[in-house]
């Protein structure tokens, strides 16, 4: 698919700076932007998709952009865990990521895409990996969606730019508009999978999409990637149940599920008093803010409606989160910044609802960076602004 010459070069420069190859001369038949596209590609391949690392010579990657909104390996094999189904239609197929592995879970697999050149894409590395039940077609996803056969799922991950490149937030304001298409959708298939953006509001979505069975947010080594939502055409209740998930590279995954139901009406013991163990949620949680759910699941006290930080005598070492034990816990002020800070040459801060940055508290303490020693700066229940001393426990 790629010509010879670009093969040649990429086979020169696969190991090469990218920035050392943009500013390289080629002569004038050479499709330069095209060649960086592939050098680009092969190092997104490289750390997003090690198990295409087999084929990386004979795939074509598409544009940047297009890498931008894909997804990792990661969070592709986890969405293609979810359901249990035969057939699935992808109306925004892409770099072909998700395609794939979904692929790998289905009979049958319908690959939806309204540009033709990532059709062209996507076809040719199907067929390199090997995955010859998927079916590509160059159309748009409203026009697919009106005339498509019955599917057990659909799965729609909409552009969240506008024409400008200008990020959205409304369902409405995306593309397909998943508001104007999903009413004929669900009279097509069971299940509806929709992959929103880390950012968006899950109340908002709780409130704009019917049929909600399950919620999901994703996270890779606490860092907020996905929002999923799974519709189910048979779940009319009000009840849904909702998966906090941090994928961690070292197998170590952190996962918290609750359903909304249960969570009504339970109300959080906060406390100004430390126990022998400070619990930091990881990112999911606090996406979800499922406090009063972590409270009750794992007999933990809360510092502040705002701090967002527990506290127990007991370990918990599944706590989805950080844990840390306490060594010392001091309020803060100058004296206590002379006596118990000033002993302490560097600490890994962190701030939760107090009026400090992290560079202003290191400035007025001299703390710097590093070491074994963390130091949370934050308000307990009675207001007092205290620095809980700790040391990290391993829950590996």
């Amino acid at each position: 698919m790629l010509p010879q010459e670009i093969k040649h070069l990429i086979q020169r420069y696969k190991d090469k700076p990218l920035e050392s190859v943009v500013f390289k001369k080629f002569p004038e038949n050479v499709d330069v932007p095209l060649l960086l596209q592939q050098l680009e590609g092969r190092r997104f391949i490289a750390n997003k998709m090690p198990s295409w690392n087999t084929f990386i010579d004979e795939l074509v990657f598409p544009s940047h952009l297009a890498f931008q909104q894909a997804s990792s390996e990661q969070t592709a094999r986890y969405k293609a865990s979810l359901l249990q189904i035969e057939s699935l239609v992808d109306l925004t197929g892409g770099m072909g990521i998700d395609s794939y592995f979904f692929s790998q879970r289905v009979k049958k697999l319908v690959y939806i895409e309204q540009q033709s050149n990532l059709c062209s894409i996507a076809s040719h590395n199907f067929n390199v990996l090997g995955a010859q039940n998927i079916d590509v077609i160059n159309t748009q996803a409203e026009v697919y969606s009106n005339t498509m056969p019955m599917v057990d799922c659909v799965y729609i991950d909409p552009a969240r730019r506008n024409i400008t490149g200008a990020k959205v937030v409304l369902l409405e304001d995306c593309s397909p508009n998943v508001e104007a298409i999903l009413p004929h959708i669900l009279t097509k298939t069971r299940y509806v999978l929709l992959k929103l953006s880390p950012m968006f509001d899950i109340e908002m979505a709780v409130r704009s999409l019917p049929n909600i069975k399950e919620i999901h947010i994703v996270a890779v080594d606490n860092d907020c990637k996905e929002l999923l939502v799974v519709l189910d055409v048979l779940h009319s209740l009000p009840s849904c149940t909702y998966h906090c998930i941090n994928i961690a590279e070292n197998n170590q995954n952190q996962q918290h599920s609750y359903t909304n139901e249960l969570v009504q009406g339970v109300h959080i013991h906060y406390t100004s008093q430390l126990s022998t163990y400070v619990y930091e949620p990881n990112v999911t949680i606090l996406k979800a803010g499922c406090f009063s759910s972590i409270a009750t699941a794992f007999c933990v006290e809360k510092l502040h409606p705002n701090s967002h930080l527990f506290t127990s005598n007991q370990l918990h070492i599944d706590f989805p989160g950080r844990i840390f034990e306490v060594i010392e816990v001091v309020e803060f002020n100058k004296i206590a910044i002379k006596t118990l800070l000033t002993p302490i040459k560097k600490a890994n801060v962190t701030v939760r609802n107090f009026p400090l940055r992290v560079d202003e508290f290191r400035k007025k303490t001299q703390l710097k960076e590093g070491g074994d020693t963390y130091i949370f700066a934050t308000t307990v229940a009675n207001n007092k602004k205290v620095c809980i001393i700790c040391r990290k426990i391993n829950q590996k």
